[in-house]
């Protein structure tokens, strides 16, 4: 049927569109100094768990410092996507 590549392509278009402006709300809701947790969704798995502070944002991404060197993480900062991180309370 060839409908049926019209709908997978619509509904994946669409499925990107609410990946994106979920990334942007998250965005939009970290600032440079939060207290972050690196959550199930990021890859490799090994950052999953860690804990760091937020050093940078841009457009994308924020720069999550973790203080000590992880994998091939040797500087300790890690670009992460938005929906990679969890904010944590001040008291966490």
């Amino acid at each position: 049927d060839p409908h049926l590549v019209a709908i997978a392509d619509a509904v994946r278009a669409r499925y990107e569109l609410l990946q994106t402006v979920s990334s942007a709300k998250a965005l939009a809701m970290l600032n440079v100094g939060d207290r972050v947790r690196i959550n199930h969704h990021a890859n490799p798995r090994y950052l999953r768990g860690v804990q760091g502070n937020v050093v940078e944002l841009d457009e994308q991404t924020a720069t999550v410092c973790v203080h000590r060197p992880i994998g091939r993480f040797k500087s300790g900062e890690i670009r992460c996507p938005p929906l990679a991180l969890d904010r944590l309370n001040a008291a966490a």
